[in-house]
């Protein structure tokens, strides 16, 4: 499995809890879900379920997670969004992460390029750490994510001031090596 020492990455950038944001599919499937689950808590991280997603998110997914962060009462010196699977649970994560820093109470819509209010966001996010089963997240270790939006229908990414940076980079990205299940 490849959930040991995911803990300790954690726990490096988070004092409290771990928010995990999951694809659905073969990592909760496998069991590798539940050996994050149990990396965090020996680092005595608390863990969260935040979302769970089985396609490439969408405002309103966005906005879901945001509120459900809101709800929790995060804060960027006590937590942390872990996002486990492939670019779907990454771009979900990276965008609550950073929606939920912003004064602005407003739907992400807001913060999509050429679409929304031309809110930016101007705040530093949540820091996340991504855990894919693919050897390239750190193609997903950037600002951006790519967030559909079905009125108007357009895919968009949430604009940041330049100045700002998500807390993800190539060196945070994590494989998890839990097995696929064999189809029938």
């Amino acid at each position: 499995g490849g959930g040991g020492g995911v803990g300790q990455r954690g726990r490096r950038r988070a004092r409290r809890r771990g928010l995990v944001g999951a694809a659905r599919g073969s990592r909760a499937a496998s069991g590798g879900l539940a050996e994050i689950h149990a990396s965090l808590r020996a680092a005595q991280l608390d863990v969260v379920d935040a979302a769970h997603i089985a396609r490439g998110p969408e405002v309103d997914d966005v906005d879901r997670l945001t509120g459900f962060l809101r709800d929790q009462g995060v804060t960027p010196e006590h937590d942390l969004v872990i996002a486990v699977g492939g670019g779907s649970a990454i771009d979900l994560a990276k965008s609550g992460a950073a929606l939920i820093t912003q004064e602005s109470r407003t739907s992400v819509l807001d913060y999509l390029e050429g679409v929304g209010q031309g809110r930016k966001i101007e705040n530093p996010p949540l820091p996340v750490l991504p855990l894919s089963p693919h050897r390239r997240t750190g193609r997903q270790a950037t600002k951006n994510a790519a967030i559909p939006s079905i009125d108007p229908p357009v895919r968009q990414t949430p604009r940041a001031k330049p100045a700002v940076r998500l807390n993800v980079t190539a060196a945070t990205a994590h494989t998890v090596t839990a097995p696929l299940p064999v189809p029938p």
